[in-house]
């Protein structure tokens, strides 16, 4: 079967400007972004005689338009970039929209990323948690989460963008732990298995404490819920 990510990698690089794709602890891994700390997911699987663990770093980059990930295989130095499976077939397959789709009062993930605003689209999560941290609720981006949502508090705004963020983010990392798990058939099978996750953000924006501790807190609920 033919491998299509080296392929991907390389336009993962040029729209990066990059000649390698590398993940690592350094809060300046690109110019302009931070990383919140990572949040850890160990196995309990019964001990096996492989020598080393894995050990797998996740790298989310959580954009206003499109968001992308990430993986490293810390023990063999090897990372890739993460192809969400619907999007395979798409031309920039590892975009990954940064939007959710409400309808019925149901919300989803959009089906295609060749679409910026698709039709019942919640857009720019990001922008709107940035917002929420810092109580900055009459800004005009408010007006559309208001009129689709039809909130009757401040708070209830604030919960409700909350929660379409964790669902955003949690189904990310659950699609990316289940690639990586496909990719490493026999994870889990030693104790000391397992993966890690860093999400990036605007260094203005993570230099804020109550941004900061938001953006900690709702990785740490999507990292929770994405299995």
């Amino acid at each position: 079967m033919k491998r299509i990510f080296t392929p991907l990698q390389r336009i993962w690089r040029k729209v990066l400007g990059k000649k390698e794709v590398t993940i690592d602890n350094n809060t300046h891994e690109r110019p302009g972004v931070t990383k919140i700390p990572s949040h850890v997911v160990k196995s309990n699987q019964p001990l096996h005689k492989r020598e080393e663990p894995y050990f797998v770093q996740i790298g989310l980059d959580f954009g206003t338009s499109y968001s992308k990930c990430i993986c490293r295989d810390i023990i063999t130095d090897k990372a890739w970039v993460h192809i969400p499976p619907k999007f395979r077939d798409q031309e920039f397959p590892f975009l990954i929209p940064s939007v959710l789709v409400l309808d019925n009062n149901q919300i989803s993930h959009p089906e295609k990323n060749n679409i910026n605003y698709p039709e019942k689209g919640i857009y720019h999560l990001k922008n709107a948690l940035v917002l929420t941290a810092k109580k900055q609720l009459s800004e005009p981006l408010f007006a559309f989460y208001k009129r689709i949502m039809n909130p009757t508090q401040d708070e209830q705004l604030c919960e409700l963008v909350k929660t379409f963020s964790v669902y955003f983010l949690a189904g990310i990392l659950g699609e990316v732990r289940n690639e990586i798990r496909k990719r490493f058939p026999d994870f889990g099978s030693k104790a000391d298995d397992y993966m890690a996750v860093n999400l990036s953000i605007p260094v203005e924006n993570a230099q804020q404490p109550e941004v900061n501790e938001l953006f900690k807190q709702l990785l740490k609920e999507s990292w929770q819920l994405a299995d």
